[in-house]
């Protein structure tokens, strides 16, 4: 016979003389459930007990008394059910690996992403550390800093002096950053229409820290400057090392 768990509704197959004909407690393996069944395996209310007869009530006598333990009754778990629960438990098994794994994904995810904001925000420190990270900057079209440092009001004038042609360039050094900053020389080039090299040399700057929010000014010249020198370049160098 079919036993159904009024609980869980867990089925179970079960023998008819494991019940027998006045029924009996069973408990589902299952949810741990109690209950009465007939003998026909339906569940039986407490209200439709038969009151038990001299026969069922134990011996007043330790010595008559039978101290054998009822065996349970021998039932069966049905195995399509058995095979629905497996598959449950599984796909909850499932479920919480895949949850898992996808707080971990993001948890990774979300420290790549802060990770790179850092070093976007912080890029200047990093190309002041590894050179190299400059071109990487400069693809994505972000402008780094290494100096702290910036040449500002920058202006070429042509002008005769005793009789020569004077190039003189005027600008200022301007501190951006939030600290002291020094610079020890200034490169200049010249370039042509065809945007080459045509002259190069090199500025010493006073010796001090430029305060930060301040501009220290400076002033050059070149006397006979190449013809066809359009447009001029000045760029920082904090060592005395000679240009190409």
């Amino acid at each position: 016979m079919i036993v159904t768990c009024p609980n869980c509704s867990v089925r179970y197959s079960a023998s008819a003389s494991a019940i027998g004909s006045e029924g009996r407690k069973v408990r589902c393996a299952s949810c741990g459930h109690n209950w009465l069944v007939d003998a026909s395996g339906k569940e039986r209310l407490p209200d439709d007990l038969t009151v038990a007869t001299s026969a069922n009530i134990p011996s007043e006598n330790p010595s008559t008394q039978d101290t054998s333990a009822e065996p349970e009754p021998e039932i069966r778990r049905d195995p399509k059910v058995a095979m629905a629960l497996r598959a449950r438990r599984e796909a909850e098994r499932k479920k919480q690996q895949r949850t898992r794994a996808a707080g971990s994904w993001a948890a990774v995810i979300f420290s790549l992403l802060i990770a790179i904001t850092s070093i976007w925000i912080f890029r200047d420190g990093v190309v002041r550390i590894w050179p190299n990270t400059a071109s990487v900057f400069a693809f994505f079209g972000a402008k780094t800093n290494i100096y702290g440092l910036e040449i500002q009001r920058l202006t070429a004038v042509r002008k005769m002096h005793g009789g020569s042609s004077v190039l003189e360039i005027n600008g200022d050094v301007q501190n951006i950053s939030k600290t002291g900053q020094s610079v020890s020389f200034l490169n200049f080039q010249l370039f042509d229409k065809d945007n080459k090299p045509v002259f190069s040399w090199r500025l010493q700057m006073a010796p001090g820290q430029i305060e930060s929010g301040k501009a220290l000014p400076f002033t050059t010249e070149v006397r006979d400057p190449p013809p066809g020198a359009l447009r001029v370049d000045v760029s920082f160098a904090n060592d005395d090392s000679p240009t190409d």
